[in-house]
């Protein structure tokens, strides 16, 4: 049984002579008293009755405190799990192969490439010796516009530069 107690008065609401009592009506099975009253309800002489638990604000602020107390050690944990976590992240992020990216995005490229060098040529009516020229500089700006992009990746990769093209 638990009794919570906070009445404003001089004197106790409860002493010894009555707990006792209630003690042997219950057949001496435990008892919690809450003290919140300034100045307190209950008799303090109350903790010394066996099977009788008397707590006041005293009691329950110690409480709060060591809570916090624990709640902080146990944020500071959760923080260096926190942290480990975020560097595992990175280094998987940076462990990523980006090689498939690359190589989509160049072969996109290509197809836009060929796909406009043959519209352009059809266009100009050039002669088919002209042709392999005309590939050769579509090449040549398809490389110069996919390198810089996939190269700064395959660095940020660790996958180093490639041998940059003659065109």
């Amino acid at each position: 049984m638990s009794v919570i107690g906070s009445a404003r008065g001089t004197e106790y609401l409860l002493v010894p002579t009555v707990v006792e009592e209630v003690l042997r009506e219950r057949h001496r099975r435990p008892l919690f008293f809450i003290d919140l009253g300034v100045p307190r309800n209950f008799d303090p002489r109350l903790n010394e009755l066996d099977n009788v638990f008397l707590y006041d604000i005293d009691d329950l602020k110690k409480v709060i405190g060591d809570n916090k107390d624990e709640r902080e050690r146990e944020a500071v944990k959760a923080e260096a799990i926190v942290a480990e976590e975020v560097e595992a992240f990175w280094t998987w992020l940076s462990s990523v192969d980006a090689t498939p990216l690359i190589v989509a995005l160049r072969e996109k490229a290509e197809a836009i490439r060929k796909r406009e060098l043959e519209r352009t040529l059809a266009t100009f009516n050039r002669s088919p010796a002209a042709r392999p020229e005309s590939y050769r500089s579509a090449e040549c700006v398809h490389y110069q516009q996919t390198s810089p992009p996939s190269d700064g990746v395959s660095e940020e990769q660790g996958e180093g530069r490639r041998e940059a093209r003659k065109c």
